[in-house]
């Protein structure tokens, strides 16, 4: 697991584009992150593609801790 604690640090890790099929793919990879006020998220990318094949109709899944604890469950 990496850690990171500078700001606007989530965004080019988490996928892959192919020049050879012009297609996106997104690695399985989850995120945490520490809000400001303490509070902490779950951030998980899902796709760049739509119902019917279009790009950048990004899908995903996250999870906000709203008691301040890293007790996450889906």
């Amino acid at each position: 697991q990496v850690f990171e604690t500078d700001i606007d640090t989530i965004g080019y890790s988490w996928y892959e584009f192919s020049h050879d099929t012009m297609t996106y793919t997104v690695a399985t990879v989850t995120y945490i992150i520490k809000t400001t006020e303490g509070h902490y998220g779950k951030f998980q990318p899902g796709s760049f593609y739509g119902p019917n094949s279009e790009q950048f109709y990004m899908t995903f899944r996250y999870y906000y801790q709203e008691d301040g604890s890293s007790n996450f469950s889906y």
